[in-house]
């Protein structure tokens, strides 16, 4: 992996690359940003014959930006303007948990851009489990030893057994002024904004054990759209489903790409 700097004019974000050839795939990060947690995932896209680029929203990691008073349009146009600055032709688009509504958002505006959407632990309609939504306030709130981040972690974020991944223990590039941001932005938009993804093929990539984002998000969107929305179910996978599985993760999102061609 390599990273480079992006300079849109509103903004500077870090891209994360997996290789020198023109991006295939953009990859999405959650609402609190971190693209770093991401590699294992993008890597996997890579050894299967796609070069990706991942990037990192304002004030995570090298990006950097004003956060104050954004829409959720604005999170939406800052990835497009860096597929436009990159001089990209038309990608395939992934977004894992806040990221998919980021996905769909961009899709909406500027949906010829993008040859398809990949909608990685999904949420936007269905509540979360109420324990595990305490458990990730918990965890945005800060101060807590590293045993009840464990803890919170493996409420919020896993399937039972899943080992923690450690980019969960430590904070990363991830931003909690972002994810403030990003709340903000996506508590003044209805669903309904960006709910359709523009009209385009969507693959819903979500894990049965996930508590966060439960797969009735994706059946739901599945029933809505069938023919344009493709939902696969991943069993032992939670919320952090890029994590536990990026290999299958991988295999999914590749397997879709190839059937846009």
């Amino acid at each position: 992996m390599h990273f480079e700097q992006v300079d849109t004019g509103k903004a500077t974000f870090e891209v994360m690359r997996t290789t020198a050839r023109a991006p295939e795939i953009v990859v999405l990060p959650g609402a609190a940003g971190g693209i770093r947690d991401y590699v294992a995932l993008c890597q996997c896209l890579d050894d299967r014959g796609y070069s990706v680029i991942g990037i990192n929203p304002r004030s995570c990691g090298a990006s950097s930006g004003p956060l104050e008073g954004l829409a959720f349009a604005d999170l939406a146009t800052d990835v497009i303007d860096v597929i436009e600055q990159l001089g990209l032709a038309t990608v395939l688009l992934a977004g894992h948990a806040g990221g998919n509504r980021v996905a769909r958002m961009a899709a909406t505006l500027r949906p010829e851009l993008f040859s398809g959407i990949v909608l990685v632990a999904a949420g936007g309609k269905v509540p979360p489990e109420a324990d595990a939504m305490a458990a990730m306030r918990r965890m945005s709130d800060g101060g807590l030893s590293k045993d009840e981040l464990a803890v919170a972690v493996k409420t919020a974020f896993l399937a039972p057994g899943s080992d923690i991944p450690d980019a969960y223990i430590e904070p990363g590039d991830r931003s909690s002024d972002f994810q403030k941001a990003f709340i903000a932005a996506i508590g003044t938009t209805p669903a309904e904004t960006w709910w359709a993804g523009g009209g385009l093929h969507m693959l819903v990539i979500q894990g049965k054990q996930d508590r966060i984002a439960p797969i009735g998000n994706g059946h739901q969107l599945r029933d809505q759209f069938p023919d344009r929305v493709h939902c696969v179910d991943l069993e032992n996978a939670g919320h952090a489903l890029h994590l536990e599985k990026p290999d299958e993760v991988s295999r999914l999102i590749a397997e879709f790409a190839r059937d846009l061609l």
